[in-house]
């Protein structure tokens, strides 16, 4: 027995347009029988139907034999409801590309029933029952109204269900076909209860053992119906063609047919009108339109149909079993995923560019990964020497002990700002000689002194000779994919520094050294890099710019130390002396020609420093550097007066001020200079500043240390210079573990760049997967509501959804994220082993996995939010 208590139901609960459907409705219904709800269009019977049925939502209670609800519990209900209850809905609610037999079969194998005997015993005979066994191969689109309606009634037997809900069953087929089943649904009611909605009166009377009448969603009478001995089978709602006189008229190619109760009826004048595809009517009779509630029936009228007239309907169910037969899950999920890759395959514009731009980001997902896949740098790939110590100052100081700076200085222990230099060496050798080409070395270059012990080769004789440790070797074997070398392979080779613009031939080996590399005048060397230049295609620069790189063959040299307007031309051009030309819009003269030290320098003239405008001045801000004469005195040219002590400076040859005036510059600190000399620079920047003594220049590094690092041999005057350092964040760390800190800080910075563009990716990805998913939920939404609508249970829906979100990410994300591993792979692996990176596979394979799953997961919200809604409801919203 069902029983429903003070059963409530809102549409828009809460809004203005808000609709009381059922009204606190209690109502006790039998354990079997036919009982039918009447009432007006709208008045609530579709809805009680659906809320009793499981598929709508309620306030209430609702108990069903020994199973009670008090609220709406959706999984409890689907469990409930899958079992016990059956339907047969008034659009039918086939799956349209599915055949009658599969249409039936997913029903039972909804509720476990996947035994193919039992399957086609249950299938034959709701079919047969129904008269549409001749059809079970068609394909239910194929079927007209009658016939689906016919099939729909069927699937709902095939169950053999407590309960039995038929809303309008026989609202699509003919007299024969009405009375046929509703013999069916009464053979069915002598041991189920049948749930009846119809507007047909006459058949509802005869055949109902209960009648319940509905007013504005309350049970206004219950009514204990007494059958008749025969029913009026007449539709007052139907026109009998075949009962009417038929009248043709015909204009030209067309036909006007008029169908009459009554010959002495006549039609009258008509006129119509045509305008915009629409017809309008004017006559004096009463025109009315065909209401969609009226029926054509091509018959004649069949006012009664006697007990004896109907035969007794043959449809048994008692041998009905259920069997313990499980599922094939195995094949189930092969035909699930046959079927994702089969949708997936379907082209269409929008989703095309969704796929495209998920590959890519897949593609850029496996570039974040491998980055963030890096754990740690191997310092044994690189060497190491544990005798050099690193005062670290990464922010301004001030370092108290001055003397200690000139102390070391003095012993050349250090160098300002540095006396060391990360320098980059290109291999350059024929590779036939020594197998190797195009391979990068980043050794740390040192000043070499006797304490360096040669394992193989010769010391360094000239400034370009090179003495390399075995740690570097060992870094350059493993730069090199296809080769290896040894030490005694490298004795007479060449590198080219394009740091210091110079080629080096290396004569010696070392055992010593952390990837270092020596030369005999490393500060002359790094000064090259200023005074050399190459491929300089200027037509006009300045002469001491190239001072120590050309030589007079004709003539003078241009004079500094005067104000003419004067340059010389580089010979071969057809220029004599005494001419005179206009170089920046400046007359000068041609005093000499010159022959260029480089072949690839093309520089037509050069031109007297002289004609640049002063750049010095008493005003501060026209100081922009302080120089130490013994640092950069291969940086400039003392061109008069002495170098300076204590106290004193040189200044540009181009300033107004004379030697023998005093000067002040503020720099960091108020200095007070006497100027003994004037300079010009190679180093074109150099010349904005000025030249002061080196106790001088210490004493200002020392107030105004700007953060570096010192390279020590002596731990304990690393120790002394750290102490003397007025600032906390200031360390003391070996070459390794200043190394390996760097780069543990590189791999940081990086790591952090992939991790914030990982997040942006994630949620482009996101947002494409959604719509994606969401675009091929709503192709299918007719499908899932007939599913839900008939019991399936949300799993299964939500489990095909998930292998659809999988397949598609599988073939788009993933698949981008295994080309990029390829790619990342053939092209990166060498850099990453040249750095000494360690390389976490695990944790790169957990990522992309990781992201395969988030992707899949974001797949599925759209469903999961769809199966939030009641069957009912998700029919309503998406018109099913």
């Amino acid at each position: 027995m069902i029983k429903i208590k003070k059963i409530n139901k809102y549409f828009n609960r809460k809004k203005q347009n808000e609709i009381h459907v059922i009204n606190n409705t209690s109502l006790e219904l039998p354990n079997k029988g036919i009982v039918t709800f009447f009432g007006s269009s709208g008045c609530g019977k579709t809805t009680l139907l659906n809320v009793i049925g499981g598929l709508d939502s309620f306030k209430g209670e609702i108990s069903y034999d020994d199973q009670t609800f008090k609220s709406y519990n959706m999984k409890k209900v689907d469990r409930f409801r899958l079992h016990h209850f059956g339907y047969v809905f008034q659009n039918f609610n086939l799956l349209e590309n599915e055949t009658v037999y599969d249409n039936l079969k997913i029903a039972l194998e909804m509720i476990d029933i996947y035994d193919k005997d039992e399957i086609d015993k249950r299938i034959t005979r709701a079919l047969s029952a129904v008269g549409m066994y001749k059809y079970r191969k068609k394909r239910a689109y194929a079927l007209s109204g009658g016939q689906k309606q016919r099939v729909a009634i069927a699937r709902a037997l095939i169950k053999n269900c407590k309960v039995l809900l038929c809303d309008e069953p026989t609202g699509n087929l003919d007299t024969k076909n009405t009375i046929q089943i509703m013999k069916i649904l009464k053979k069915i009611s002598t041991e189920s209860l049948v749930l009846l909605v119809t507007h047909e009166m006459n058949i509802a009377q005869y055949y109902s053992d209960f009648i319940v009448s509905l007013k504005d969603g309350e049970v206004v009478e219950v009514l204990k119906n007494n059958a008749k001995e025969n029913i009026n089978i007449e539709d007052d709602n139907a026109f009998y063609l075949q009962d009417m006189k038929k009248e043709d008229y015909h204009f030209e190619d067309k036909k006007i047919e008029v169908y009459k109760e009554d010959d002495s009826l006549e039609i009258g004048d008509i006129s119509l009108f045509i305008k915009d595809n629409t017809i309008y009517v004017k006559s004096k009779k009463i025109i009315q339109v065909l209401p969609d509630k009226i029926r054509i029936i091509d018959d004649h009228k069949k006012q009664t149909v006697t007990k004896e007239d109907m035969e007794e309907v043959d449809y048994d169910t008692s041998d009905f079993v259920t069997p313990k037969k499980k599922a094939n899950l195995f094949k189930r999920f092969l035909n699930s995923l046959a079927y994702s890759l089969v949708t997936f395959s379907i082209k269409k514009r929008k989703t095309m560019f969704m796929r495209i731009s998920l590959i890519l980001i897949g593609f850029l997902f496996a570039c974040s990964a491998y980055s963030l896949s890096w754990t740690s740098f191997d310092m044994n790939t690189m060497g190491h020497d544990e005798n050099v110590n690193l005062v670290s100052v990464k922010r301004n100081a001030t370092i108290q002990s001055a003397a200690l700076l000139k102390e070391l200085y003095a012993q050349e222990a250090i160098t300002f700002p540095f006396n060391v230099s990360d320098v980059m060496f290109e291999l350059s050798y024929n590779i036939d000689h020594c197998l190797m080409s195009n391979s990068f070395i980043y050794p740390i270059m040192f000043n070499y002194d006797d304490s360096i012990v040669i394992s193989k080769g010769n010391k360094p004789v000239s400034d370009y000779d090179l003495v390399l440790s075995e740690s570097m070797i060992t870094q350059i074997n493993k730069n090199n994919s296809l080769f290896s070398i040894s030490g005694q392979d490298l004795l007479g080779k060449q590198f080219y520094s394009s740091f210091l613009d110079k080629y080096f031939t290396v004569c010696g080996i070392t055992n010593s050294g952390y990837n270092s590399a020596y030369i005999r005048n490393m500060d002359n060397s790094l000064s090259m890099k200023y005074g050399m230049p190459t491929s300089y295609n200027s037509e006009i620069s300045y002469s001491t710019y190239f001072k120590k790189f050309y030589e007079i063959t004709e003539g003078n040299d241009v004079n500094l130390s005067d104000n003419k307007k004067e340059c010389i031309v580089k010979e071969g051009y057809n220029y004599q002396i005494g001419d005179r030309i206009k170089i920046f819009n400046e007359e000068m003269e041609i005093v000499g020609k010159y022959r260029l030290s480089y072949d690839d320098i093309e520089v037509k003239f050069l031109i007297d420093d002289a004609t640049l405008l002063p750049i010095y001045s008493e005003k501060e801000d026209d100081i922009i550097g302080i120089y130490s004469s013994t640092y950069n005195c291969n940086c400039f040219d003392l061109l008069s007066g002495e170098l300076p002590k204590e106290g004193e400076c040189l200044v540009p040859f181009t300033s107004s001020i004379k030697i023998g005036d005093t000067i002040k510059v503020e720099y960091y600190n108020f200095l007070e200079m006497k100027v003994v000399g004037t300079y010009a620079s190679s180093f074109r920047n150099m010349s904005k500043g000025v030249v002061i003594s080196d106790n001088d220049y210490i004493d200002q590094i020392a107030k105004n240390y700007y953060g570096g690092c010192f390279y020590l041999k002596d731990r304990q005057k690393a120790l002394d210079i750290a102490s003397s350092i007025e600032y906390e964040d200031c360390n003391i760390l070996t070459m390794k573990e200043y190394i390996n800190q760097e780069i543990q800080s590189e791999i940081l910075v990086i790591k952090s760049s992939f991790f914030i563009a990982f997040f942006i990716l994630l949620i482009i990805a996101f947002i494409l997967i959604y719509f994606l998913m969401r675009s091929r939920m709503l192709s299918e939404i007719y499908s899932i509501g007939v599913r839900r609508e008939l019991g399936e249970k949300r799993i299964n829906i939500f489990g095909r959804h998930l292998l659809d979100s999988m397949v598609v990410n599988l073939l788009t994300v993933i698949l981008g994220f295994i080309i990029a591993s390829i790619f990342l792979t053939s092209k990166f692996s060498s850099i990453s082993s040249l750095l000494g990176i360690n390389f976490n596979l695990l944790f790169y394979i957990g990522f992309g996995l990781m992201i395969y799953l988030l992707c899949s997961f974001i797949g599925t919200i759209p469903i999961m939010v769809l199966l939030r809604h009641t069957p009912s409801e998700i029919a309503h919203k998406y018109d099913i």
